[in-house]
């Protein structure tokens, strides 16, 4: 699975791809993949956490599709520290270092790959930087389907986190399982500057939304 594999070459344990709408606006989230963070955490971001993301309402302003950031660079650790995401989420779970992917952004969403350390590992480096940098213009084929879909459907809010009504929620939820949205990608050999031997990723994006 892809991101078991990234979350090995980028040693980094908790990874998420996610479509957000941006913070003011009445949308939500959709993950199309997660792996390595604990379900109640999760389901508290969907529900009320996600909209309070620093990194979002802080630096959403500087994502630019197809570039990456360190958490400190969309918003400073001074401020952080004094968010309730910080401390009721971030720091309930241990986690020191995050990396975003910025896939696709809108006026409206923003898609992005984030990959997550936890207290006692590195910072992320320009390597990591780089191999996100070369996942993004992939990662965007994988993103872009569900987000066409999710129009054609009308769903309201693009992403509601609660659906009342929520047929055509059910509807696009069981289009992209049964077709597989998006199909599997693969993506060219990637390696950094340590000289690691080059690793061949094939995105097997149909397992994501399960």
């Amino acid at each position: 699975m892809f991101l078991e594999q990234l979350r090995e070459v980028a040693r980094a344990p908790t990874i998420n791809l996610a479509l957000e709408e941006l913070p003011g606006r009445k949308g939500g989230i959709l993950t199309l993949g997660s792996i390595g963070l604990d379900p109640a955490f999760n389901r508290s971001y969907n529900e009320y956490y996600g909209e309070r993301n620093p990194a979002l309402v802080c630096g959403a302003h500087l994502f630019r599709a197809g570039q990456a950031y360190r958490d400190e660079e969309l918003c400073p650790q001074e401020e952080l520290y004094r968010t309730e995401f910080y401390n009721d989420w971030i720091a309930q779970q241990g986690m020191s270092h995050a990396l975003f992917g910025a896939v696709l952004k809108t006026k409206r969403l923003v898609a992005f790959a984030n990959l997550v350390r936890y207290k006692g590992a590195p910072p992320f480096d320009e390597d990591d930087l780089d191999l996100l940098r070369l996942l993004n213009p992939h990662l965007l084929k994988a993103v872009q389907p569900h987000l066409t879909l999710a129009q054609r459907l009308s769903v309201p809010g693009v992403f509601p986190r609660h659906a009342p009504g929520g047929h055509r929620r059910r509807k696009f939820d069981l289009i992209t399982r049964c077709q597989g949205y998006p199909r599997a990608v693969d993506v060219p050999p990637v390696s950094n500057r340590s000289g690691q031997t080059p690793i061949r990723i094939t995105l097997p994006f149909a397992t994501f939304g399960g």
